[in-house]
């Protein structure tokens, strides 16, 4: 019954974001007694991807604003990017079907 009850709740406030994960920490921190191991996971996996995103965004935005700023140094080199970007998608395809044929023979 418990285990159903904190399945549900859990993924309740996986649905809700930031106001499920305080939801969480004020119930852990009241009166009835709730499990920290509860309330942990899914604040440490929204941090982590708050970060991620954030430091994403960051990344992104930033050569946003380098290429806009030297759009002709991209456009000269627009065509050799695209070869090298092709030719090592290529290789990097090539060496995952190397390894995936070679574990397929062992098996």
């Amino acid at each position: 019954m418990f285990h159903q009850f904190v399945a549900w709740l859990a993924n309740t406030v996986g649905q809700s974001g930031d106001p499920g994960i305080v939801m969480l920490i004020a119930l852990e921190s009241s009166f009835f007694p709730f499990p920290s191991e509860v309330v942990i996971p899914p604040a440490a996996y929204l941090a982590a991807t708050v970060l991620g995103a954030g430091l994403w965004v960051s990344v992104l935005a930033g050569l946003g604003y380098w290429f806009g700023r030297n759009e002709q140094l991209v456009l000269q080199n627009l065509s050799r990017v695209t070869l090298f970007l092709v030719v090592a998608c290529g290789g990097l395809v090539f060496f995952y079907w190397r390894k995936w044929r070679s574990h397929s023979r062992m098996s």
